[in-house]
């Protein structure tokens, strides 16, 4: 017979429990929150009605708001909120702060460092990387299908030093540096225990220069 030998197997209710996708599209129902948490919380055992309904109240969602009827940044916290407080082991969000202004985009940031949990972890699909890089704590670097770089931001910024300078002088040799506002940006292999904050869009500019000195310096 036609596809014999073949199996297939759907997912198991257990790996769909531990597992929660918000893409960057979607369509909410038209329902109000309430009805929407009565209805789809009873799939993740470990959901936390109270932390759900404690990010609704400070995202300014009600129990009766229609999620249709919000705009599309209101709908997309609700998405959040509802991720985190599902409990599921992994969360996985493509493009979190599209959509969002700069005050939703701080109370996501606020949001997810102090409502997830220890044993939950999160992978963020983004182009928005400033919007982000407080957050991360290792950094994964895609081009064309492939892994360009994946390293911890402690391996990144004890190894690299990042920084911006008024004239190419003072920055001495540097491994990368691009035009800034009011001088340069800079890249720098990290030689004195400097201490600065990793400039994720600059590394990002870097890994794919096609510079090949950065790499080396950033694997294990």
């Amino acid at each position: 017979m036609p596809g014999a030998g073949l199996h297939t197997s759907a997912p198991g209710a257990g790996f769909l429990q531990s597992v929660y996708v918000v893409p960057e599209t979607f369509q909410l129902p038209d329902l109000s929150a309430a009805a929407y948490l009565r209805l789809h919380a009873p799939f993740y055992p470990a959901f936390d009605a109270a932390l759900c309904h404690s990010l609704l109240q400070q995202f300014g969602i009600a129990q009766t708001d229609r999620l249709y009827q919000l705009s599309h940044g209101q709908q997309k916290k609700f998405q959040i909120a509802f991720a985190v407080a599902t409990g599921a082991k992994l969360l996985l969000l493509d493009e979190p702060t599209n959509g969002l202004d700069i005050p939703s985009k701080q109370q996501f940031r606020k949001t997810i460092a102090g409502s997830l949990a220890g044993d939950q972890v999160m992978v963020i699909s983004t182009h928005q990387v400033r919007d982000l890089d407080s957050l991360i704590d290792e950094v994964l670097i895609l081009d064309k299908g492939g892994i360009v770089l994946q390293a911890p931001v402690a391996r990144i910024t004890e190894r690299l030093v990042f920084k911006k300078v008024k004239d190419r002088s003072e920055s001495g040799q540097p491994l990368y540096t691009e035009e800034a506002l009011g001088g340069y940006a800079v890249i720098a292999h990290n030689t004195g225990d400097e201490n600065s904050r990793l400039d994720m869009e600059l590394l990002f500019n870097a890994a794919l220069s096609g510079n090949a000195s950065i790499l080396p310096i950033l694997q294990d």
